[in-house]
């Protein structure tokens, strides 16, 4: 027991290799990165929960103080003379009529934006699954390529060409050189992902905005055209068309935005990635090689395995692709699936029902 606790002591306290440390303080980097991102997330989260929830309270209470200030003027009309008890009650009628055109309206508006809401997140999850399964293809050619750079000098030595401390000495400057590739890989990609994300999020502020402005100006005309309209259901019909419209077309920007976005990242992926890629290859095909030339390994021999290797980065290749064409299937099976759960005319009838059980239970 003490000899075991002896044993551990030491192996805790022995220094790390500088590329122990170096991998040990990047992932303690990017944990750190997750962590803040997570919690900025859950902080926006928050507080877009207490604004909804305050605009929800606002609006009832102005919706009920306008209640009131109606039937106070009814009831203080009818008790002063100015209006007929018959002709009050048609007025209440019409209001009620009124408030159930706005309440249909408002229940048209809720379920749109769950189905649009719905629709948008199975749309970002595709997209974020297509990003990950790029990603995954990328690091599986990667540490394909790295994988191969052991393989090389690991079947020279069970030829008898090298021998085990030669083999130690090659597969740690293999090691050191597929670390520095990697790590090189992902600085570029963290500052290159960075500079076009600012530049996707610029452009997409911009879009947004100028189509902001011009669905405005479309609610603002609407408005002006009836303003003195006498048929209010034909007034709020309008409404719902356009505002039915305006949320297909934001939705259509939106999506377009976030295609157009995955578009660039997973080309700027790409291309950094071949380069990394490239430089495994050439490590592979020169400076391992001419080390082993140099330890009078045969060329016949080794231009074998380099052809061996060739085939099968070729054949791991098409296996990852077809991964990927896979996940891309099945994201859009679930996106489909979304849909089809999230129907908008299966929505607008459930709030309909609940406005219905709701008027049941308080009446």
């Amino acid at each position: 027991m003490c000899r075991r606790v002896h044993v551990y002591r030491g192996a805790a306290s022995r220094p790390l290799s500088p590329q122990s440390a170096a991998q040990c303080g990047s992932l303690l980097r990017t944990l750190h990165g997750l962590e803040q991102e997570q919690l900025r997330r859950s902080l926006a989260l928050q507080q877009e929960e207490d604004g909804a929830k305050a605009r929800r309270q606002l609006a009832v209470f102005q919706r009920n103080e306008l209640h009131a200030l109606f039937f106070a003027q009814i009831q203080s009309a009818v008790g002063r003379g100015e209006l007929q008890p018959q002709a009050a009650r048609t007025l209440l009628q019409d209001y009620a009529k009124i408030q159930e055109d706005v309440e249909e309206l408002m229940d048209f508006l809720q379920a749109s934006q769950r189905f649009h809401l719905s629709k948008r997140f199975g749309h970002r999850e595709y997209l974020v699954q297509s990003l990950q399964s790029s990603d995954a293809r990328v690091q599986g050619l990667l540490n394909a390529a790295a994988a191969q750079l052991g393989l090389l000098v690991q079947k020279h030595e069970r030829a008898g060409y090298l021998d085990e401390d030669q083999m130690d000495v090659l597969l740690e400057r293999a090691q050191t050189e597929v670390f520095s590739i990697k790590q090189k890989l992902d600085n570029d990609l963290k500052q290159e992902k960075r500079k076009l994300c600012q530049k996707l999020i610029t452009k997409r502020r911009r879009e947004l905005l100028q189509k902001h402005k011009e669905q405005r100006k479309g609610q603002l005309a609407l408005g002006e055209a009836f303003r003195a309209a006498e048929d209010v259901g034909q007034y709020l019909g309008r409404w719902r068309g356009l505002l039915a419209e305006h949320g297909a077309a934001l939705e259509e920007l939106q999506e377009r935005l976030d295609q157009a976005a995955l578009d660039e990242l997973r080309a700027l992926t790409l291309a950094l990635s071949e380069r990394a890629g490239e430089e495994l290859r050439r490590l592979q095909a020169s400076a391992l090689t001419q080390e082993l030339l140099k330890r009078s390994a045969p060329w016949l021999f080794l231009q074998q395995i380099l052809e061996e290797h060739g085939r099968d980065m070729a054949a791991r290749a098409e296996q990852l692709e077809a991964a990927e064409r896979d996940r891309g299937q099945q994201g859009v099976r679930g996106v489909r699936q979304r849909l089809k759960d999230a129907a908008l005319e299966a929505s607008v009838g459930e709030q309909a029902e609940l406005r219905r059980w709701e008027r049941w239970v308080f009446a």
